[in-house]
């Protein structure tokens, strides 16, 4: 069997962040930043709030087995 050392390294290297490495506009880029950060708050705070029902009914999810053990 043959090494493949050259083909298992990266193409490319992020050297940050890699919505800015995309080539979006920085319009663009500000809107998905901003976007991604609702989301992950969002997220946040239904699993902060996880063992409360009224949170599942108030975003219309039916929680798995699993999440509603939380």
């Amino acid at each position: 069997m043959k090494a493949r050392a050259k083909e298992d390294k990266p193409t490319y290297i992020s050297k940050g962040n890699v919505i800015d490495d995309l080539g979006f506009s920085p319009e663009e880029a500000a809107a998905i930043k901003l976007k991604a950060s609702l989301h992950a708050e969002i997220l946040r705070v239904v699993a902060s709030e996880s063992s409360d029902p009224e949170i599942w009914k108030r975003f219309s999810i039916n929680p798995s087995p699993a999440s509603a053990s939380c």
